[in-house]
């Protein structure tokens, strides 16, 4: 019992550590989330502008490209680094990329007309001016009329090096007398640009305003507005409730499964020569006797403890009807939390019932099953250590106490029982009926009136326990031999049952639309035929592959 409330307080400790934790990290996370504002991203753009400069470029068109271009520059966010490149007698850097307007602008007034006309090398050598890095757009602001005379490079050999590279090419263009507009229009349809005139200002300023959405980062699409739930969901007093009841659940629980058991155990302890120490936290101790006294008498009034305490004593659960009452309402209430998280409110409902009224129920019903096919296998042997016992000149009694010591569980626990019973003043054979009763053995229904015959009118108890015993395990011996034989049939129906619903889960999976003809109209009428001839044909599968005798 120490070790138990050692465990106990070991695990209450973590429990309460991690409720706080969640407790303390849900409320930060979500004040967090409260003071983000949604921030439209800055674009992450470098901008290199590549002018004209050549000889033919004088007079007007020189001063409406340098105007052209101060509109451009002071347009462009704070954030966007611009160059300046000018082509004329050779390709020149005017300026490297930087954020100063003011420096850019007056770098403008430095470009006289001069020289010949080297557009395609001054494209070459603006798209070397770039840092590589992928989250960086690159875009190359060309003013010139499209000639070109001299250059060392060609007009599709680099159209293809832009496009390869990622940068975009957009035009300023001006009028002359020998203008190349094909050239022009090559180059930024190859690179994903535009070309307007110098003097369309609007057109200029819209042409900087794409320029910037173009080198933003997408923002992703918003979210729709959350339902009811979903705003109950993101409160963190929800989640806190929510975590609380959990973590309280859990610890009545552990409180009921800690918690002493009532003076007939310590009484079947004393018999057999053993104590059943007490320790642990008595309070707590105290609390949870006290929620199954509540429980205990709620059940009295409804007149329901006799037969949930047959059921916990079929299945060897050391349990008050009150206790396991308290621990179904535990696990309730943590599957009524879980289904709220994940499913909402009629998943907290379902989730709730399940939890609370059928899987506590079914779990104790299948381990009584379990425990009393486990006591009809260890039956033909428990009455071979009886008729020992009796044939080695020991009552019928001490033959009892013996299997009790000697046997294996669950057949030693419950002739453990019988004889605390029997010591306490209750007659063997009706501790032996309520055994039966209790264990709903029909082979150990041949042994009691075996034995009360016996008592009544005399003879060799041995032999008929024997007789007994034989007939017990030739019943067994028939019982797994049919079971064997329609280990085929039962199987067959297993994988007929559960072969239509993994062909509709793949479907749904592979494709949604196509089984979504089931949800609706005739579909869904359709849907339930089939489900009940499923269930059915279950129902004669199963009646077929068992065998009664």
């Amino acid at each position: 019992m120490k070790q138990r409330a050692t465990r106990f307080r070991v695990i209450t400790h973590i429990l309460l550590g991690f409720a706080l934790l969640l407790l303390g990290t849900v409320p930060q996370a979500a004040s967090h989330a409260a003071k983000t504002k949604t921030v439209k991203s800055q674009p992450r753009l470098d901008v290199i502008a590549v002018i004209d400069s050549s000889a033919r470029t004088y007079g007007e068109n020189i001063v409406n490209a340098r105007r052209a271009l101060a509109t451009y520059v002071r347009t462009m966010p704070e954030g966007v680094r611009i160059g300046l490149v000018s082509f004329g007698q050779f390709p020149t850097v005017i300026r490297d990329l930087s954020t100063s307007r003011d420096a850019t602008v007056a770098a403008l007034s430095r470009i006289s007309s001069q020289g010949d006309q080297l557009l395609y090398d001054g494209l070459g050598l603006a798209s070397e001016q770039f840092t590589a890095g992928l989250a960086i757009k690159r875009q190359i602001l060309v003013v010139s009329d499209g000639s070109d005379f001299g250059s060392t490079s060609r007009l599709d050999e680099i159209a293809g090096k832009l496009a390869v590279q990622g940068i975009k090419v957009d035009a300023l263009t001006f009028e002359s007398f020998d203008q190349n507009p094909t050239a022009l229009a090559a180059i930024t349809d190859r690179t994903g640009g535009v070309a307007i005139p110098v003097k369309d200002f609007a057109g200029l300023r819209d042409l900087a305003v794409r320029s910037v959405e173009w080198a933003r980062p997408p923002v992703p699409p918003e979210l729709p507005k959350a339902s009811i739930y979903g705003r109950l969901l993101a409160s963190p007093v929800v989640l806190g409730l929510g975590l609380l009841l959990i973590f309280g659940s859990l610890t009545a629980v552990m409180l009921v499964l800690t918690a002493p058991k009532p003076k007939a155990v310590e009484l079947v302890a004393q018999q057999h020569g053993f104590e059943d120490k007490k320790g642990g936290p008595a309070a707590m101790s105290g609390f949870a006797d006290k929620l199954s006294t509540v429980a205990d008498k709620a059940l009295e009034k409804q007149g329901k403890t006799g037969g949930l305490n047959t059921l916990l004593e079929r299945a060897g659960v050391n349990l008050r009807p009150g206790e396991f009452i308290i621990i179904c309402l535990a696990v309730g209430a943590m599957a009524t939390a879980f289904g709220f998280l994940f499913k909402g409110l009629y998943g907290a409902l379902g989730f709730g019932l399940i939890g609370t009224f059928i899987l506590p129920r079914k779990f104790i019903k299948r381990k009584g099953k379990k425990r009393s096919a486990a006591f009809g296998e260890q039956l033909s042997d428990t009455l071979q250590l009886l008729s020992s016992s009796l044939r080695a000149g020991q009552g019928l009694m001490q033959a009892v106490d013996s299997v009790a010591k000697e046997g294996d569980a669950p057949a030693s626990e419950e002739f453990r029982r019988v004889v605390v019973e029997s010591r306490l003043g209750r007659d063997l054979v009706d501790s032996l009926k309520s055994m039966g009763r209790r264990l709903d053995s029909e082979d150990f229904q041949w042994v009691i009136p075996a034995i009360e015959i016996n008592r009544e009118v005399g003879g060799d108890l041995a032999e008929v326990l024997d007789t007994v015993a034989t007939t017990v395990r030739d019943r067994a011996d028939i019982r797994r031999q049919v079971k064997t034989l329609s280990a085929e049939g039962r199987m067959s129906a297993y994988v007929l049952l559960a072969l239509p619903i993994a062909i509709a889960l793949m479907v749904r999976a592979s494709n949604p639309a196509y089984i979504g003809e089931l949800t609706h109209g005739t579909g869904l009428w359709l849907a339930g035929i089939g489900v009940l001839l499923m269930v059915i044909g279950g129902f004669w599968l199963f009646s077929l592959c068992k065998i009664e005798f």
